[in-house]
């Protein structure tokens, strides 16, 4: 854990983070009388880069979000951590469902997989998120090995806005999930019950849940496409991974309580 030379490092970094910000977001508005004298206040250019977590993604468009930015850094979450005890809490409760739930709920893990690290990145957090990933990119391939491949390129803040990986998740608007309105209702119960308070913002601010019905139809069913032979083995891959982590999760969780 850092000392608290590093924490008061870190304090003053955000609070100068968020002057560029509202500076930014005065000049954007128009109000040149009061950007003037916030500057000559806190001595913050207006030329100074944002940081990248100073946006959210509307479409193409980055627009400034100072209350998103404030609430990213005001909750508990801020102590690296807090990510991974999160994300491992979340994983194994996923793992350990029955099998229908278990392959609804499990397509959440990836998003939030990677969202996480490049929250840690952008914190910088740097060596947290590079262990991070490290320790858990081997669930998600090989379905997503390019990506992942090109994710471990991210070594520091200075690279989300260039990185592809970062690219994808933070710009081209939400991930969107299908869940059963039953998966749904256990994903917020199980998330509001442990407290987990890092997932609920990272589900609310980076992922659009689509609730279906039983009658909807299966999108194979409503535009019929052939499936292919890499589709069968990426599907079975899927299927076996996810059994036998949860197998070995189970294990770990009875071990350690022993």
């Amino acid at each position: 854990e850092r000392g608290g030379r590093g924490r008061m490092s870190d304090a003053k970094r955000r609070e100068q983070e968020l002057r560029k910000i509202v500076l930014a977001w005065l000049n954007k508005k128009g109000y040149k009388g009061a950007a003037v004298a916030f500057q000559k206040e806190t001595g913050i250019r207006s030329t100074d880069p944002l940081p990248p977590l100073a946006f959210k993604r509307s479409g193409s468009e980055d627009e400034l979000d100072i209350k998103g930015y404030i609430l990213q850094w005001g909750m508990e979450d801020a102590k690296p951590s807090k990510y991974e005890e999160s994300y491992t809490e979340l994983r194994e409760w996923v793992l350990l469902l029955l099998d229908d739930l278990k392959q609804q709920l499990a397509e959440i893990l990836y998003p939030i997989f990677g969202h996480i690290f490049l929250e840690l990145v952008s914190k910088q957090y740097c060596s947290e998120a590079t262990a991070f990933l490290q320790k858990y990119r081997h669930e998600h391939q090989p379905e997503w090995v390019d990506e992942l491949d090109v994710a471990c390129r991210i070594t520091d803040a200075s690279h989300i806005e260039t990185n592809a990986f970062a690219r994808k998740y933070l710009h081209r608007g939400k991930t969107r999930i299908s869940l059963s309105a039953e998966a749904d209702q256990l994903l917020t119960d199980f998330l509001h019950s442990r407290s987990l308070h890092v997932i609920v913002r990272l589900v609310n601010q980076h992922l659009s849940i689509n609730i279906t019905s039983p009658h909807d139809a299966p999108p194979a069913l409503a535009a019929p496409q052939a499936i292919t032979e890499a589709d069968e083995q990426r599907a079975k891959r899927r299927r076996l991974r996810w059994t036998e982590l949860a197998e070995d999760a189970v294990k770990r969780r009875y071990q350690e309580r022993s």
